[in-house]
């Protein structure tokens, strides 16, 4: 144990090891409660002795000093003795952090992380046109979907898939056989489906005597079955379809999802 002279009012504290080495010495006196440097304001082991001794005559001579009560003649109890007055400890100053760690607490931030996430999910699914054909906003539900495994839709869209080419034959090898080469392109900034494609068959006056159906299983190859259509990316197509029993003069190809 270690003391310190408060400058203030010149009283001598007790300054433990631990506050000297806390907040670069500073310490609240327990007398007069002002903040002091421990360390500027050390004493020495022989001031020590003399101001503790100091300290000592002053009890003696203010005991002595004090008027003494009458002797009576009936004898008292015998009184306890009186405890010696210590010298007053420094205390913490009142910035100072407290030594004990605080509890452990639930990650608050990260359960609300993933609440607000479950959120958005819910009102997406809820409401999925109103977000999903937003394109500003499908990079970052695509990586949504690839860090937490969720399946909020691609943006869709018919008008941005164009058709740069087509042509409609006879197959080659096959009877009965026709075969449809088809070059069709994605306009739209973000990526989406394959769509269906749709072909309906005409004569010559008009009338439309087939119509054929083809799903993104059947013109993609198994590797591309569950790639996204990038964005303004073409794919080049080759789909073989069955001779209608009439002949025909015209077709007509739209997209649907």
């Amino acid at each position: 144990m270690q003391y310190a002279l408060c400058p203030n009012c010149s009283s001598t504290l007790q300054v433990s090891q631990q506050q000297l080495e806390a907040k670069n010495g500073l310490v609240r006196c327990g007398h007069c409660n002002d903040i002091l440097d421990a360390n500027k304001h050390q004493l020495t082991t022989t001031e020590t002795t003399q101001a503790l001794a100091l300290v000592k005559e002053q009890d003696v001579i203010t005991n002595a000093n004090e008027p003494q009560p009458p002797v009576e003649k009936t004898k008292e109890p015998k009184e306890e003795e009186k405890k010696p007055e210590e010298t007053p400890l420094a205390v913490n100053a009142v910035w100072e952090e407290s030594t004990k760690k605080s509890a452990s607490r639930i990650p608050f931030g990260v359960l609300s992380f993933f609440l607000f996430i479950g959120l958005i999910y819910q009102f997406i699914s809820h409401y999925p046109d109103y977000f999903t054909q937003n394109t500003s906003l499908q990079p970052a539900f695509e990586q949504i979907n690839t860090s937490f495994g969720l399946s909020i839709p691609r943006y869709q869209s018919t008008e941005d898939i164009r058709v740069l080419d087509r042509q409609l034959a006879l197959h080659p090898t096959r009877a009965n056989t026709l075969q449809l080469k088809l070059t069709i392109k994605n306009n739209a900034p973000v990526n989406q489906n394959y769509p269906l494609i749709n072909l309906n068959f005409s004569t010559g006056t008009g009338k439309h005597i087939a119509r054929i159906t083809i799903r993104k299983e059947d013109y993609l190859d198994s590797s591309d079955i569950y790639d996204a259509f990038k964005p303004f990316s073409t794919k080049h197509l080759t789909i073989n379809l069955s001779t209608p029993k009439q002949p025909i003069t015209g077709f007509e190809i739209y997209f649907s999802f």
